[in-house]
């Protein structure tokens, strides 16, 4: 007889066993990548985010003390701008713009801290819009030499007064940053530079709305129409801003809802557990 040899037992693979174990890798590296970006938006938060409640800009600007400041500094800058029509009486007056605002901004020290509020500052903007005539070159020259005879690069704030020489042609700005004051040329009916590279000037057909974190106690925009109607082609726009920081301190954090008793227990203005919401 012949042996019948015994069936050689059939093994499994273990394929099932690996897929389970990559789906666990794959698991724990998803959890691992999501973590990371989770503790990476929370850090960068963290560096944008300033430390501590936002201050209390509108109240403070409401204050007695700052409209004490204002009314200082509007006296002033009115004072500032007759004089400057005084050495320029060949510019002919068209249109003049206000702003008037306080604001804080979050500061910080230094690289990788958290940024931290700084103090309030106010700042009062006067736009003065004129019509001077051609040749450019040599209205800037008169531009130039009035306001240096005026003493205005002596002024002790902030900058020195361009030559203008460096004006070429319209469109192109003449003076600026002369003890905050700012000097635009330019040309109906379009006055490019006015309008894209000198925002400050509240020229504008859109006046944009304030920024978080400023109180604007005064503003009055002067309309394109307003300045084109009135300079015709070949005389130039003559632009004059003024700015005069008259406030700064720290303002109060804005309040944060207190309880109250409703007779349950506390409840926080504004929940769904106060009486009427």
């Amino acid at each position: 007889m012949t042996e019948r040899s015994a069936p050689h037992a059939r093994t499994t693979p273990a394929r099932p066993r690996v897929r389970r174990g990559c789906l666990v890798v794959a698991v724990v590296m998803c959890a691992v990548v999501v973590g990371g970006l989770l503790v990476v938006r929370q850090t960068a938060h963290d560096w944008t985010t300033p430390a501590g409640p936002a201050p209390d800009v509108t109240a403070m600007a409401a204050s007695a003390s700052v409209d004490a400041a204002d009314r200082t500094a509007t006296t002033q800058l009115d004072a500032e701008l007759t004089r400057l029509r005084r050495l320029l009486p060949w510019a002919r007056p068209v249109a003049q713009g206000v702003r008037d605002s306080c604001g804080a901004a979050a500061d910080t020290q230094y690289f990788g801290s958290r940024p931290t509020w700084g103090p309030m500052v106010c700042n009062r903007t006067v736009v003065w819009f004129s019509a001077v005539q051609g040749p450019l070159p040599q209205a800037l020259d008169r531009v130039s030499a009035a306001l240096d005879q005026g003493g205005i690069q002596t002024t002790p704030l902030n900058g020195n007064l361009l030559d203008a020489d460096d004006a070429t042609g319209p469109g192109t700005t003449a003076l600026q940053s002369a003890y905050g004051l700012e000097i635009t040329v330019d040309q109906s009916p379009h006055l490019t530079q006015a309008l894209e590279t000198e925002p400050e000037l509240l020229i504008t057909d859109s006046p944009a709305a304030p920024a978080d974190e400023t109180a604007v106690r005064a503003y009055r925009p002067v309309r394109v129409s307003d300045v084109t109607a009135r300079v015709q082609v070949p005389g130039y726009v003559l632009g004059i801003q003024v700015t005069f920081p008259y406030y700064s301190a720290d303002a109060p954090s804005v309040p944060t809802p207190e309880p109250t008793d409703n007779g349950r227990g506390s409840c926080v203005t504004g929940s769904n557990d106060c009486p009427g919401g």
